[in-house]
């Protein structure tokens, strides 16, 4: 209404939303050619003071309803002030944004938080309803506003991460299992900047997590949160089933060992084992043989990536264990045995399921045990469970008991690598030249029984010359005239090992193994999402690669186990081609970091989509390609639907 007002209980610009009709609005009836005149001769302010909107907005966030549409919207236009109006005042009007509840966010719940409470990004995953997300609720022009001149987070950084964990520990529900699902991701996001995580210690929160009870286990059948040097982890499934009730294992056997490890959490493998031997002793120089016969495949077994595992090989170069101790092997029938297992204070003897095989092993003498009363039928069985338990990697049992029960090792073979087993070329066959082999190498012992182990000999030179045969030899065909391409879960044609007509030694097709070979096609050196662009492949990379090519079922139901660094005819590299329950390709193109606007690795999934659909002979649209990486923006996510390439985010190992 007209209304006369002093200087001071008027503004040029409607601040209705602030004072309502307490105040009076000038540029609502005079024109812009009268302002400088009101504002700067008459001393009129041109908008209200940033501390004004502050005090609307505790006002709104004390007394009104936020349910109420019209009230949020208002909420939005005095946010939209305050940034306009943020040159004046601005370090006290973030020091109140600090003290108090004044920013509002609709999800998860309606509800007023401190500047340091909410993030900009959804990391609901994470924290669930302890925090506010942004993103979904205002403008992207408000964006800077909230992060830059407010100092809102983006998103979370390792210290939110911390305080995270310690939030949820201190609540001490680990028995619900949304809780732990909320733990294992925060571990995740902690773990995948693990510099950052190393600079952390001056932090004090980081300290007192690290050393506190903040760290999920489980003892038995009973969740909880743990001191780290309470906490064990499972590399040794025996040893794991024993302690089971005594000591806490380490959460998430299958991942965040990197963690676990720097946490300095222990693998219950470290038990110490106390064995005796009770009664007579025979020993058995047939299932000797037999067994020592076995070196070359356990060599291979072990050093193969998809059955034995990063961690189970670190573990094994610590223990200094390796394949060689089946060179001076003996079996010795016994009337019993009794291993006793101490650990973290504990001693466990397996009473219900006594010991039926055990192998002993010191210096250059080991005795694999077998009870007398045990059936010859289950040699084969119990000699594989000593083997597993000596070397703690899974699977390990059945595949020896395959190996000594087939009739055609040959086809044992074939079957295992559909499971990851390769013929490690490392170990050369009897004869043939160890020295035009790649590290690591492994010769012949002394003795001519089987091979010295690699630890023992000399790293060959960086790239040997190595001497190709003139003709092909135990009649394989020689390795220029095949293809490096092979199905999902086989191995590539350029690595493979194949027996000899006799099933004895090997024929090898190439003169270095996979795992060694450098690429040095001008495809790999365009390759995205390695963490090194055109300068080899990071660390994150390829623990992220390797990680889900173990675990497919990561990036959706119904994916089978296959190969990593699958190399079409073109020369192209695909980081993962896997196969559907179908039977078709799935290529799979691995980035740790897309950037907004970035587009490289949705081509890349294009390009692998078209090389799989060439390859096998089928329609493209029965081809799946998938993008896979721990975060991805969404217009990178718009432009794998137009292309039809399937986003997939996943947390890192």
């Amino acid at each position: 209404e007209p209304h006369w007002w002093r200087t001071d209980e008027v503004f040029w610009e409607n601040e209705d939303v602030v004072f309502g009709n307490a105040r009076g609005y000038l540029s609502e009836y005079y024109p812009e050619t009268l302002k400088r005149f009101f504002t700067e001769l008459v001393g009129v302010s041109e908008r209200a003071d940033p501390l004004d909107y502050v005090s609307c907005l505790q006002k709104v966030a004390d007394e009104e309803d936020i349910g109420d549409a019209e009230v949020r919207e208002r909420v939005k236009t005095l946010y939209r002030r305050l940034r306009q109006s943020l040159q004046k005042g601005g370090s006290s009007v973030l020091e109140k944004f600090r003290e108090k509840s004044l920013i509002f966010a609709p999800n998860p719940e309606r509800r007023w938080w401190r500047a340091d409470k909410v993030f900009w990004e959804d990391e609901s995953p994470v924290f669930g309803n302890d925090r506010g997300y942004l993103k979904a609720h205002y403008p992207e022009t408000l964006k800077r506003f909230f992060t830059d001149d407010l100092g809102v987070s983006e998103r979370a950084s390792p210290v939110d991460y911390v305080r995270g964990i310690l939030e949820v520990a201190s609540d001490e529900r680990a028995d619900d299992a949304e809780v732990r699902e909320r733990v294992k991701i925060l571990y995740r996001r902690l773990w995948f900047f693990p510099q950052e995580v190393r600079e952390l210690q001056e932090e004090a929160e980081w300290e007192k997590t690290r050393k506190g009870p903040y760290w999920l286990g489980k003892k038995g059948d009973e969740w909880g949160f743990f001191y780290a040097d309470e906490l064990v982890w499972d590399d040794h499934t025996y040893l794991a089933e024993l302690f089971k009730g005594e000591v806490p294992f380490w959460a998430f056997p299958d991942g965040l060992l990197e963690l676990a490890r720097y946490l300095d959490v222990k693998g219950c493998s470290q038990a110490e084992t106390i064995f005796h031997h009770l009664g007579a002793q025979e020993s058995d120089e047939l299932w000797s043989e037999k067994v020592r016969n076995l070196r070359r495949y356990i060599h291979d077994f072990l050093n193969s990536p998809l059955l034995c595992e990063d961690a189970d090989s670190s573990r094994l170069r610590e223990e200094g264990k390796s394949a060689q101790v089946l060179d001076w092997v003996s079996v010795c029938q016994i009337q019993g045995l009794e291993v006793t297992y101490k650990l973290k204070g504990s001693s466990v003897t397996d009473q219900a399921n006594p010991r039926q095989s055990f192998l002993e092993s010191k210096d250059q003498e080991a005795t694999l045990w077998l009870a007398s009363g045990a059936a010859e039928a289950k040699y084969a069985q119990l000699i594989g469970a000593a083997l597993q338990d000596y070397f703690g990697v899974k699977q390990l049992r059945e595949f020896v008991k395959d190996l000594l029960t087939a009739g055609d090792r040959s086809s044992v073979l074939a079957d295992w690598e559909q499971e990851g087993f390769q013929t490690n070329l490392s170990a050369s066959p009897l004869g043939q030249d160890s020295k035009n082999v790649e590290e690591p190498v492994e010769t012949p012992d002394e003795t001519g029984n089987g091979y010295a182990d690699s630890a023992t000999t000399q790293v060959a030179p960086e790239n040997p010359q190595v001497k190709e045969p003139e003709e092909p030899q135990d009649g394989y065909a020689d390795s220029a005239t095949t293809e490096d391409e092979s199905e999902p879960g086989e191995k590539p044609q350029t690595n493979t090992r194949k027996p000899s007509p006799s099933g004895g030694h090997w024929a090898s097709t190439t003169p270095s193994s996979n795992r060694n070979r450098q690429q040095s096609t001008p495809s790999d050196s365009s390759r995205g999402g390695h963490g090194g662009r055109g300068g080899g492949e990071g660390e994150l990379h390829l623990n992220l690669k390797n990680s889900l090519a173990k675990s497919p079922t990561l990036l959706g139901k119904g994916l089978r186990r296959g190969n990593t660094e699958y190399r079409f005819t073109s020369g192209d590299v695909a980081d993962i081609l896997l196969k559907d329950n179908s039977g078709n390709p799935v290529t799979v193109e691995v980035e740790t970091h897309i950037p907004p606007g970035n587009y490289v690795g949705v081509w890349q999934a294009v390009k692998y989509k078209h090389l799989a659909a060439v390859k096998y002979g089928i329609p493209c649209e029965n081809v799946r390609s998938i993008l896979a990486a721990p975060r991805i923006p969404d217009d990178v996510k718009q432009e794998c639907k137009r292309l039809g390439i399937e986003p997939v985010e996943v947390d890192p190992p």
